[in-house]
């Protein structure tokens, strides 16, 4: 990594620590490297599901993956 340019931006205007551009950069690639090991990805799309929920329907219990046993429903 080039202490001078640091995602295209200049590392001068980035840093307003007390830390040289060398040293900037150093610490920019230990944190870098620190969090690739720790956790190397992150999710991008999370699916989530809507549920509409009635006081006159019983017996639906929706659990942790999202489904339900709708032969135990029934009206209230």
């Amino acid at each position: 990594m080039d202490g001078c340019q640091i995602r295209g931006t200049d590392a001068k205007a980035n840093n307003l620590g007390k830390y040289s551009d060398k040293e900037r950069a150093a610490y920019i690639q230990q944190a870098d490297e620190r969090l690739m090991a720790i956790q190397g990805t992150i999710p991008l799309y999370q699916p989530a599901t809507a549920h509409l929920l009635s006081t006159k329907v019983g017996g639906i219990h929706y659990g942790m993956l999202n489904y339900s046993l709708y032969k135990y429903a029934y009206w209230k």
